[in-house]
């Protein structure tokens, strides 16, 4: 009997926004990879939908995939992309050396790694140094933007209860201030 296809996505709310890769375009990505390449394959979806790729601490998806790898139920993972596995090089390593350990193989898809081979070990460090460097900078990127804005007077915050945004017509800039229409919400639970 064959073993089971993991196919797993994440994305962060962030990056779906900015970057247009939902969960479901990368499910379906990888469904077509298991029919066209795995035909006679089951496969099952393990989805951490809305979580940073920091870590994989608070990622149930993440942990399911790997404790079935443990029970032996898988024989092969596919992703999208290695940074969905995580952004963090030390936890690619650990969960690839897991995925060896019980002779699990991994597939990136839009990166063409596999980890069956010599080459993509090598893709693995490559990309996981990748996904580590673009996320500390985009840390970097975000803390000094947010210090701008606070240098300058701007709000830095996102929708408040109680409160709303509005431009400022002497400094052109967005004040805080109550919004009547939800104020009485946060007074009645104080």
């Amino acid at each position: 009997m064959k073993g089971k296809i993991a196919l797993y996505s994440r994305v962060s709310t962030s990056e779906q926004s900015e970057h247009g890769y939902s969960v479901k375009e990368q499910e379906q990505v990888l469904i077509k990879e298991v029919v066209k390449n795995f035909p006679g394959y089951d496969y099952e979806t393990y989805t951490d939908s809305g979580i940073s790729g920091k870590n994989i601490e608070g990622r149930p998806a993440m942990k399911r995939l790997l404790q079935d790898v443990k029970d032996n139920k898988i024989e092969m993972v596919l992703s999208w992309k290695l940074n969905r596995i995580s952004r963090s090089m030390r936890d690619v390593f650990n969960i690839i050396h897991e995925f060896k350990e019980h002779d699990v193989g991994y597939k990136s898809i839009s990166e063409n790694i596999d980890t069956s081979n010599a080459s993509g070990e090598v893709l693995v460090t490559m990309f996981g140094l990748i996904g580590s460097i673009e996320r500390q900078t985009l840390i970097s990127n975000v803390k000094l933007s947010m210090n701008a804005k606070a240098r300058s007077g701007e709000a830095i915050t996102g929708r408040v209860l109680g409160y709303k945004l509005s431009l400022n017509p002497l400094t052109q800039k967005n004040d805080l201030v109550i919004n009547e229409n939800e104020a009485h919400i946060v007074r009645a639970n104080l």
